[in-house]
């Protein structure tokens, strides 16, 4: 019985969009990034993540992100983790209304994690732009939580913020293990963010969260 549950969890485990196997580079192209894939098997204990889990609120500006730091820290947010096409982070009835944006040197991206891949949504480097507060100005990158209301169960915004803490706690722990500070902040400039990204009535910007070095 104990070998069976094994070669389940096993099988269970493979075949994911940012799985070697399950790699998928379907319309790449100068807007999309297709995320590197990569094995699950951080040897890094999550009771060392947990404890190196903290608050940084000053990065260094040349410390940039690698292409494999990006894909392993938006798998850790909000990727698929199951076949079925569920996620690292829980959402009530399934509907995940919270997108992750990241805003890097090259521009603002959304992740898709049905194919473990970034879409460009805006060409500008608007990282300094993002935060009131100076030290995060400088992170190498910057999480931006949105929700889309079309998707929330009942209007009910509180359950969206309960996946966004689950999504921050997911970031906080892979950047951790990678060696990186993170710090989620709530001083954004939320109408200069939403007009420079063009959001919708239907969406709102929530809150964000630095990742660097």
């Amino acid at each position: 019985g104990l070998l069976a549950l094994t070669k389940g969890r096993i099988s269970w485990a493979k075949g994911l969009p940012s799985d070697p196997e399950g790699a998928t580079v379907a319309g790449a192209g100068a807007d999309v990034v297709a995320l590197p894939t990569f094995e699950k098997e951080n040897r890094f204990a999550l009771d060392k993540a947990l404890l190196e889990r903290r608050s940084v609120r000053s990065y260094n500006p040349d410390r940039k992100l690698s292409v494999e730091e990006i894909s392993r820290l938006l798998w850790a947010a909000d990727g698929v983790n199951r076949t079925n096409g569920r996620r690292t982070a829980p959402s009530a009835r399934a509907r995940y209304p919270v997108d992750v944006l990241v805003a890097l040197p090259e521009g603002v991206y959304i992740y898709e994690p049905e194919g473990h891949r970034m879409k460009k949504l805006l060409p500008d480097d608007i990282r300094r732009s993002i935060p009131t507060q100076q030290g995060f100005k400088y992170a190498a990158m910057i999480v931006l939580f949105v929700i889309n209301k079309d998707r929330l169960p009942g209007g009910r915004m509180e359950w969206a913020d309960l996946e966004i803490g689950c999504i921050g706690q997911n970031i906080f722990l892979e950047a951790a293990s990678l060696g990186l500070g993170s710090c989620i902040f709530a001083g954004v400039a939320y109408d200069r963010v939403t007009k420079a990204m063009g959001l919708k009535e239907n969406q709102v910007l929530r809150i964000a969260q630095a990742v660097g070095g």
